[in-house]
């Protein structure tokens, strides 16, 4: 991905974060956005940033359980760091889910 079109997606990568993030605000959630985790995983998908599609997988997988908000907010925080980041293979993936799980002390 060069760096220009690099900047372009993960703008809009965080853009669809912070709306995931609006319609799940409140307790219990307003929404379970499972469209928009759906859209922003095949963005991912299609720029080959694997940590940010399996993240994303993972949180749908946490909202389709019916888990509460302390569940749900390590998955959206480290999803953005993701984004943030320039990983891209399932290692760098694999270390973000551990991060995750590290956080719900599981």
């Amino acid at each position: 991905m060069r760096e220009v079109d690099g900047m372009t997606v993960r703008l809009e990568l965080l853009q669809r974060l912070a709306a995931i993030e609006a319609l799940m605000g409140g307790r219990p959630p307003r929404a379970r956005p499972f469209a928009q985790i759906a859209a922003l995983r095949s963005v991912a998908r299609a720029h080959g940033l694997i940590p940010v599609e399996r993240l994303a997988g993972k949180l749908a997988d946490t909202l389709g359980r019916g888990e509460g908000p302390a569940t749900f907010r390590p998955w959206l925080d480290v999803l953005g760091q993701a984004i943030d980041g320039n990983a891209t293979g399932d290692a760098e993936a694999d270390a973000y889910i551990a991060s995750v799980m590290v956080r719900l002390g599981a």
